[in-house]
């Protein structure tokens, strides 16, 4: 009898769904459609890169009968994460040379084993501290909607400390988001974008990550997983000087309100992204049209204005901002060609760039 082991679907599903994002779907060499399990004596450990990011995931197993050694088998990740979804909770693996047996309830498959899928060697971790998991949530979840996929230097969530403080940046190029939260930090790391979504998943129900960096790879980890993501192309630029330091108008609004006013607009579709704003008096007025469906126009209250403005955006990037600030937000505009500063309290600021209709 080779070896069996013992796991949970409740354990198993979820890691293994996770690993499947890693996977490189359409790629031509076997390895990056693998999965790497290796059976140790506790745990199963599970590996996967599309080589801009590796990933390592660990799940508690129970050996049945006497351990011998470790056993190592590359098997489709993707299908073997579909399989696993579907099973009952008790799930029973024999890992053989040639085939992985899966039994669970009823069901019973033999997934064969990717001969030709030697996973590359994984970068070796290096790691400078430990890292508040709930706050690096946060800020993907804060930053990373406005995070370039097509700029090389800007793909990336760009955790800059300055000392008494971090900013988590993001960037396109035609809006700006800065997260600012106080703490003695003075490191900077850039996560890029590609991993955002399995960090995301790996983050949630952890309280403190390890972070680190070499010059070409970016490091978080707990005793469980470890993510390593490949570090982007050239220097990040000077975020900060692109701030406007002035302004002309000023309006403060609620950010439900606005967010619901934006959700009007957005009806019609890609056609109506352009968005008309007129700022003056004791409302915004927004409109925007569609030469297919016609016009919308929306009015905001305000809390507090300063001078009237008519000035033109892109919708769909305002209510990305929207929809994850709270209360009340501030807007600045210096006229209608600059850029449009909103802020969210103290920590959390929008720059986006205005549009011409």
């Amino acid at each position: 009898m080779g070896m069996l082991v013992r796991l949970y679907k409740s354990q198993l599903a979820d890691a293994l769904q996770t690993v499947a994002k890693t996977i490189e779907r359409k790629a031509s060499a076997f390895y990056l459609q693998a999965v790497k399990l290796t059976f140790e004596k506790d745990y199963l450990t599970m590996q996967a890169t599309n080589l801009e990011r590796f990933l390592t995931i660990k799940v508690p197993l129970e050996p049945i009968g006497l351990f011998i050694e470790p056993k190592t088998v590359h098997v489709d990740g993707t299908k073997f994460a579909k399989f696993v979804k579907e099973l009952d909770e008790e799930i029973l693996l024999a890992p053989e040379d040639t085939y992985l047996e899966v039994k669970s309830g009823r069901a019973k498959a033999k997934f064969l084993v990717i001969g030709e899928a030697e996973l590359p060697e994984f970068p070796e971790p290096v790691y400078d501290l430990e890292f508040d998991a709930r706050l690096l949530l946060d800020a993907v979840e804060k930053v990373g909607f406005a995070i370039s996929k097509e700029t090389d230097n800007l793909k990336c969530l760009l955790i800059d400390g300055k000392g008494d403080y971090i900013n988590f940046v993001g960037s396109d190029g035609y809006r700006l988001v800065i997260y600012k939260h106080p703490t003695n930090f003075d490191k900077r790391f850039r996560l890029h974008v590609s991993g955002l979504v399995l960090l995301k998943d790996l983050l949630y129900e952890t309280d403190t990550v390890k972070l680190g960096a070499t010059d070409n790879m970016t490091f978080v980890a707990t005793e469980m997983w470890e993510l390593a993501l490949r570090n982007t192309e050239g220097e990040y630029p000077d975020y900060e000087a692109v701030i406007p330091s002035d302004w002309t108008y000023k309006a403060v609004f609620y950010a439900d309100d606005m967010e619901k006013a934006l959700k009007k607009l957005l009806v019609l579709g890609k056609d109506a992204i352009g968005v008309e704003m007129f700022v003056g008096g004791e409302e915004i007025v927004m409109k925007t049209q569609s030469p297919d469906y016609g016009e919308i126009e929306v009015k905001v209250p305000v809390e507090e204005t300063s001078g009237e403005m008519h000035i033109a955006f892109n919708g769909k990037y305002l209510r990305e901002f929207i929809s994850n600030a709270e209360g009340k937000v501030e807007m600045r505009l210096i006229d209608a060609e600059s850029p449009m500063v909103f802020e969210n309290g103290e920590n959390y600021m929008y720059v986006l760039m205005p549009m011409r209709l």
